[in-house]
């Protein structure tokens, strides 16, 4: 029987320890958990628990736990990430390029073309794998802290929100500021610390991410007691929503108020089924951040993700978004095989990008009920420091608001 990460504060990979919430599958004697430095999209390593240093020193038990569940994960992010093959790859001992003294076998989802020379990927493995490991140790020797190395490459504050919505630094009255697609926490983490008297939901699809944010708030010194975080689907229609976090008066407070709200049909409760039937309705938010998550659903699924915005705002709340703007370089530089229709691309690990013009964000805004305060392109050049390229960036800022008045119901998502 397979045993839960869970069951485990933290896992040891060589003399590095790995939080159980960065572990997504276990077996018996074995772990597998993503690479902090992948070589392709999917990239993930497998380990036995036990801290071997050599293939030879495992016993026949942990050799055939190891393997079956490289087989599980696999067969797993093989097709997660639209490839055709992979990869298996063991560095055993030193000058087989082996830089942590502890079994594990590299996971690679493969595709065509992903290396000019098959081969070439062996050499990259070697490179990655001693990269991570100069990145653990300073000039001196001395290891650092790999939790402040996710953090370097997981959490990109997005401090510029700030500037760019005023209104999440206002603090009398303290805010309440929702955000759905919260992540780790890159947006909300920000406010938090520059907005003193707000208090945040957070809703996202993923629970370690909710986990990652509950860690680097309670590292970066903030109450637990004004953050609230859910599991949320965004692209679904269901009224489904499990707590995972918001220790302290808010987060029971919110349940309270969301449950005698949707009651009642009191302020804050949209007109329309979609809304109402939210697990955000009578959330009663001032603000509700959606930044750079609408662009990753498919256009028949954003009406549903607007939907639970609307339903999470008091009446005269805002919608605050931001996310990617028609003809930005992004979009440039996607092939013409990875258009799946108007505006609608696919990456290459197999996630989705949307490309807005500010006519089409509006018109959905005002399809889910909302008024548009302001709607406008921002349109950003930046200059690679390496090779000194220009990189035009374009993206869509806009402001909606929910009707003061709360009588323009959102209109409920086609089915």
């Amino acid at each position: 029987m397979s045993s839960s990460a869970a069951d485990f504060k933290e896992y040891l990979f060589g003399p590095w320890k790995i939080a159980a919430d960065e572990v997504f599958v276990t077996s018996p004697h074995a772990f597998a958990f993503v690479n902090l430095k992948p070589v392709v999209p999917g990239h993930v390593l497998v380990s036995p628990k036990r801290v071997v240093a050599r293939f030879a020193e495992l016993s026949p038990e942990e050799v055939a736990d190891l393997w079956c569940l490289t087989q599980r994960v696999g067969t797993a992010v093989e097709p997660h990430f639209g490839c055709t093959s992979l990869t298996l790859a063991i560095q055993d001992g030193p000058q087989a390029g082996q830089t942590v003294p502890h079994v594990h076998v590299h996971v690679l989802p493969r595709r065509a073309g992903d290396f000019a020379n098959n081969d070439e990927i062996y050499d990259a493995i070697d490179a990655a794998s001693k990269e991570a490991q100069a990145s653990h140790t300073d000039g001196s020797g001395e290891k650092l802290d790999l939790d402040k190395e996710r953090k370097a490459r997981f959490f990109k504050e997005k401090r510029y929100l700030m500037l760019e919505f005023p209104s999440l630094g206002t603090t009398n009255p303290p805010q309440h500021i929702a955000e759905i697609g919260c992540g780790c926490g890159s947006a909300l983490l920000p406010v938090l610390q520059a907005n003193p008297t707000c208090r945040v939901t957070g809703c996202d699809i993923s629970p370690t991410a909710l986990r990652l944010l509950g860690r680097a708030a309670e590292q970066a010194g903030v109450d637990s007691s004004r953050i609230c975080t859910f599991v949320l689907d965004a692209a679904s229609r269901s009224d489904a929503c499990s707590s995972s976090g918001g220790s302290g008066g808010s987060g029971s407070e919110n349940e309270t108020d969301r449950s005698r709200t949707s009651s009642s049909g009191g302020a804050g409760s949209s007109s329309s089924s979609s809304s109402s039937s939210s697990p955000l309705a009578g959330l009663g938010a001032d603000s509700c951040l959606l930044v750079f998550t609408l662009s990753a659903l498919a256009p028949e699924d954003q009406p549903a993700l607007l939907a639970h915005a609307y339903a999470a705002l008091r009446p005269g709340g805002l919608l605050l978004f931001r996310d990617y703007g028609l003809y930005d370089m992004a979009q440039l530089r996607f092939p013409g095989t990875q258009l799946l229709g108007d505006c609608l691309y696919r990456r290459s690990e197999g996630t989705l990008a949307y490309f807005f013009s500010t006519q089409a964000i509006a018109s959905l805004a005002q399809a889910a009920g909302f008024e548009t305060v302001e709607c406008e392109y921002a349109r950003v050049q930046l200059r690679n420091r390496k090779n000194g390229a220009a990189m035009r960036r374009v993206f869509v800022h806009a402001v909606f608001r929910k009707p003061s008045d709360a009588s323009a119901g959102a209109v409920s998502p086609a089915a």
